[in-house]
């Protein structure tokens, strides 16, 4: 194919310029897991913690870079009181140990007082600094004033291999 004087080369993998010289154009081959967790469970913790049903999780050979994505359906037991404020985090072990903090990744849902019904939050982080092998991400959750009572439900976990 000749583009503009440049052509494609596409059995060595490559591009082949008109003035001769050449790029090699590699692909990576991105690894993946998935998993969830439907039923409704709680916690009134102030800590970062498991509920019943732990995780979701998941284990997966990774580079020294992961993407995750994490859903919850989060719903508070009261629409009164002060501001509810409830959390998802991803807890990291294996090859890297790296637990949830507040500063790299959490899903946040904050229920204004007075308000009620329940809500999907999503977040995305790109993980960098990792160990590479096999690291296991699990979601762990927390109240944010460690009293008030947060529900959790279809709360899923997805993480792609970035490379290194």
């Amino acid at each position: 194919m000749d583009l503009t004087n440049n052509r494609i080369v596409l059995d060595s993998g490559g591009l082949e310029f008109s003035d001769g010289s050449t790029q090699t154009v590699a692909s990576v081959a991105a690894t993946n897991a998935t998993a969830e967790v439907t039923t409704t469970q709680s916690t009134t913790s102030g800590s970062w913690t498991d509920l019943s049903t732990a995780g979701p999780s998941v284990a997966l050979a990774t580079g020294t870079k992961a993407l995750v994505l994490i859903t919850a359906f989060m719903d508070p037991s009261t629409s009164s009181g002060a501001n509810l404020v409830f959390y998802v985090g991803c807890d990291i072990t294996g090859a890297t140990t790296q637990a949830p903090d507040g500063s790299n990744f959490d899903t946040l849902a904050n229920w204004p007082r007075g308000a009620s019904g329940g809500l999907r939050a999503t977040a995305a982080v790109l993980f960098t600094g990792l160990t590479a092998g096999t690291n296991t991400f699990k979601l762990m959750y927390k109240s944010g004033d460690g009293s008030s009572t947060g529900y959790f439900r279809y709360r899923q976990i997805a993480v792609i291999d970035m490379g290194s």
